[in-house]
């Protein structure tokens, strides 16, 4: 008889955990309403079953993975661990441990992916929306900037733009190097239109294209002009920078090249300094004032 109750016991019991339910993850759960443990969760504060400390939920896998990071050598055993991690949708799982894909299918091209530090970015081309530095491509000199939304260009400080038509391709140029070129139109497109492609040499030069070489002419502020003399006619401040250094301007109500007036900056200096004093002393009596009272 004992024998029979307890049989009965351990069928009735065997038939409870069958039926017992186990919390998903996101579900509502309680001290009576447990989470999946075999899923790695728990119950959370919220009263809701969420991964226990390090892991990470995978929809696919529905549960919780150990979440790659630098501390467990981005140790993985899906791609879908790498997605979730810092390294981002350009990663996957690579004999257990996650890393940055070598190139992706990005429109009609095909593009590398890099890694910086703790992610994986994909190389950006010519004036493309960027974050860091390290998106642009660094064989062809691109920087990301911009003030706001930034972009990778050329440094136009340090470098020129230049498009090659043979190639279509774009990249910056170091303006402290020659020039290559393959036709006038490549260097008239950055150093403006008074400059030849030497046939000899195949690099950009400065050259008087409208008279044929007649005058003479150089490269000021990365730009090819006209060399003008103090009182020559001009049309540009370049210009006679090219001829008299930068102490000179080109009068445009003269249109004649003329040296900055060197005594109408003493007077400008000498008119902000009396400036100066006279609000310092006119201050002195309020100080003076307040002290005593």
């Amino acid at each position: 008889m004992v024998f029979f109750l307890l049989l009965i016991q351990l069928i009735l019991i065997s038939k409870t955990l069958q039926f017992e339910h186990f919390g998903g993850f996101a579900e509502v759960c309680s001290d009576k309403l447990r989470c999946n443990i075999k899923k790695s969760l728990r119950c959370g504060i919220y009263d809701t079953c969420e991964c226990i400390e390090n892991q990470i939920y995978i929809a696919t896998h529905e549960g919780c993975l150990p979440e790659p990071h630098s501390t467990n050598s981005w140790q993985c055993t899906i791609d879908s661990q790498c997605h979730r991690s810092q390294l981002g949708i350009l990663s996957y799982c690579y004999q257990k441990h996650c890393t940055c894909l070598q190139e992706i299918n990005h429109g009609d091209s095909i593009r590398d992916v890099i890694r910086f530090g703790n992610n994986c970015y994909l190389v950006k081309d010519y004036r493309e929306s960027c974050t860091i530095d390290a998106e642009c491509d660094s064989l062809r000199n691109f920087k990301c900037i911009g003030s706001g939304s930034k972009q990778c260009d050329c440094d136009e400080e340090t470098h020129w733009y230049h498009y090659d038509p043979s190639t279509d391709t774009h990249d910056c140029h170091n303006r402290n190097l020659p020039l290559p070129c393959k036709q006038d139109e490549e260097c008239k497109e950055i150093l403006g239109n008074l400059v030849t492609c030497d046939s000899k040499t195949k690099i950009c030069k400065c050259w008087d294209t409208i008279g044929d070489g007649y005058e003479e002419t150089g490269m000021v502020n990365g730009r090819c002009h006209y060399r003008r003399n103090l009182g020559s006619e001009c049309s540009q401040d370049e210009e006679c920078v090219m001829g008299g250094g930068s102490g000179t301007f080109c009068n445009l109500a003269q249109n004649i090249c003329q040296q900055r007036s060197i005594s109408s900056c003493a007077i400008a200096l000498n008119t902000a300094a009396l400036a100066t004093i006279f609000i310092l002393f006119s201050t002195i009596p309020n100080l003076h004032f307040r002290l005593l009272y």
